[in-house]
């Protein structure tokens, strides 16, 4: 946290309830607070331009449009004269396969498109054709130190800042259907019973993507939909067979990552509907679909056999990604917490771990718990260059493989255009070179790796304003949560409908207890008097609250219970508004033993009483199974939040 500042002004009514910037000029040790003066005003405390403003500041994200210089050194284009290829020397011309993409809805920059046919010797041929950033982009180009430095486009809820200009990021770049344009492709021959490769070929390429499909689009069409069929018409057959065909190979990855101790982890994408004012109105994680892991499983592919190509010819300056192996001592907590629910997690291995994780399914939401608190357990996934490593520390933990790049999204991360450099020079591309040694390549991945990261800060604190804005814009509302973490004064409830996690005050700031006479039972004339607490512990063994009242009983609450919680916002005249949530009822989850007991502590001679004041109707859970960290983040950006992965493959 940032200290206090003094700040000397005349026009101190001016500042009051604004959101300012301060240069701290001095901290003497004789004060208390440093010393500053004032910079500028960025806006009100509260108001949706001023906080982004504030949290692209906190992180710097640069959001300055980029100079006139860059802007005039793009390619000429515009409705009536767009622009179209001029280079067809040095490309193989594919615009004839039946090229396409699939993206989530609304997606404006499009890295990536798929292709597969089979060959006459019974082979399927897969393409996987990525954006040819590179075309525009020429190495120490003022555009190409624009892009190294800003390293990553920035998504949040109601915008994007992107790394590259719009003209690139959204047309000329994107992979547009039915208009020529320059991609890099990574071209496989695959045997259909093993999924096996046979032949690679990497290089530039023309494509012309005949079909623009977004997720829910695909899914429909591979499930046979007649209502997409009705509006594909004729070429619904074809689509349908490619993507028949891609499933075939997805399911046959997968399943060989899976044993090699691939980890399925968990997390949250939120989305945000507006209205005409342009506030938040609905708020819903998003669904997940299996066409999506099957685009990532593609992905992954392809960063594989580039990552391999790149290393086999540049040992010593390619730029790689890693995610070291865990510690055992980060897996205590979430060992101690499985065991509670009869799970015995084994960290010994990725393979043993993802075992593990897949006796976690009894109940969905807990399920969910236990794989976000997995993957927060582990460290982040960093570039770097492998002149910088030993071979044995390149290994990817959590896509359980030993050699990996980001080749797939040149659009938004700049990774991807240092790796398009090194493929295209690796297979002696005429014209292309990536010129960074070893140690300034490792400066550069260090760069990326802190753009990234304050990226994903961005993406995490934006949701948290929209949700404020949200709830400010509908009023309170009640929900259904589980509890995801114990605390001395309450616990932390995830509200998967929202995608939310905050906290849950049973002990108020002056020592007070808050349990709402509804707390154990919908029907509080019966129990009024059991909610007089007058301490409270945490067995850390059971992972249980345990309420004492004045009567003598014994209330408990358990890790992963089921709360129906009231979640609404309060204003601060120096803060952000918060969320808060606030306990209406407990309801039981049935990955635990039993419901939440009310024991009378016995005295000398007395005969101890049970009673179960559990809902006996439970609990209805609304949980989606959304994007995985290590897989979706390949293909398509993800805005994650609640108890979320910080990991991204």
């Amino acid at each position: 946290r940032v200290s206090k500042i003094r700040l000397r002004t005349r026009n101190r009514s001016a500042l009051v309830g604004k959101r300012i910037v301060v240069c701290i000029d001095e901290w003497t040790p004789q004060s208390t607070y440093p010393s500053g003066h004032y910079v500028k005003t960025l806006g009100p405390i509260g108001d949706r331009e001023t906080e982004i403003a504030v949290l692209m500041l906190e992180n710097a994200v640069d959001t300055t449009p980029f100079s006139e210089d860059i802007i005039n050194s793009l390619p000429a284009h515009s409705p009536s004269a767009p622009w179209r290829p001029t280079d067809f020397e040095n490309r193989r011309d594919i615009r004839d396969w039946p090229v396409m993409s699939i993206d989530p809805i609304g997606s404006e920059d499009l890295d990536d498109a798929l292709s597969i046919f089979q060959l006459p010797n019974n082979l399927y041929r897969i393409g996987i054709h990525i954006a040819d950033v590179t075309a525009f982009v020429a190495e120490g180009s003022p555009l190409d130190l624009e892009a190294r430095e800003r390293a990553t486009s920035v998504y949040i809820a109601d915008r994007r800042i992107d790394m590259l200009p719009a003209l690139l990021a959204g047309q000329l770049c994107s992979l547009r259907e039915c208009v020529d344009r320059y991609a890099v492709s990574c071209i496989l021959d695959v045997d259909p019973k093993t999924a096996v490769i046979k032949k690679r070929w990497f290089g530039r390429t023309l494509v012309n993507s005949k079909h623009e499909l977004n997720y829910q689009q695909a899914q429909r069409v591979i499930d046979n939909d007649e209502s997409e069929r009705k509006v594909l018409g004729d070429s619904f057959d074809k689509i349908q067979r490619s993507l028949h065909m891609l499933r075939g190979i997805y399911r046959k990855l997968k399943k060989a990552r899976d044993e090699a101790g691939a980890l399925e982890l968990a997390s949250v994408e939120v989305r945000f509907g507006f209205d005409k004012e342009n506030n938040p109105e609905k708020v819903k994680t998003k669904q997940h679909l299996d066409v999506m892991d099957m685009v990532a499983e593609f992905m992954i592919m392809a960063n594989i056999a580039t990552a391999i190509q790149i290393h086999s010819v540049f040992p010593d300056r390619s730029l790689l990604r890693r995610h070291p192996h865990p510690s055992q001592t980060s897996f205590q907590e979430v060992t101690q917490v499985a065991q509670v629910l009869g799970v015995e997690i084994d960290a010994s291995s990725n393979k043993s771990l993802a075992q593990s994780l897949k006796t976690t399914n009894s109940d969905p939401m807990t399920s969910h718990l236990i794989k976000s608190m997995t993957t927060m357990a582990m460290q982040e996934a960093q570039y770097f260059s492998t002149g910088k490593f030993d071979i044995e520390d390149y290994y990817h933990y959590g896509l359980a493989v030993g050699y990996y790049t980001h080749f797939t999204s040149p659009i938004r991360r700049y990774a991807d255009i240092i790796v398009h450099r090194l493929l295209l020079q690796s297979v002696n591309h005429p014209g292309v070179q990536s010129s960074f040694a070893n140690t300034e390549l490792q400066q550069v991945a260090n760069h990326i790796n802190i753009r990234n990261r304050n990226a994903k800060l961005v993406q995490r604190n934006s949701v948290e304003l929209f949700h404020v804005l949200y709830f400010k814009h509908v009023g309170v509302v009640q929900a259904t949560g589980i509890i995801s973490q114990l605390r001395a004064d309450g616990f932390h409830v995830f509200v998967p409908e929202y995608g939310l996690e905050n906290v849950v005050r049973i002990i108020d700031k002056e020592g007070a207890f808050t349990l709402p006479e509804t707390a154990f039972s919908l029907d509080p004339s019966a129990y009024q008097s059991t909610l007089k607490v007058k301490s409270l512990t945490i067995n850390q063994k059971l992972q249980r609250i345990e309420l004492t009242t004045s009567t003598n009983l014994l209330l408990t609450i358990d890790l992963f219970d089921y709360v129906t919680v009231s979640i609404s916002v309060t204003d601060s005249k120096i803060h952000l508004p918060k969320i808060r949530t606030d306990l209406i009822h407990f309801g039981k989850n049935p990955a635990r033993e039993s419901g939440h007991k009310v024991k009378m502590i016995p005295s000398i001679g007395d005969k101890e009483s049970d009673f179960n004041f559990a809902n006996e109707e439970g609990v209805s859970t609304r949980v989606a199974r959304d994007e995985l960290p290590f897989s979706q983040s390949e293909g398509h950006q993800s805005i994650y939040v609640g108890m979320n992965a910080h990991l991204s493959s």
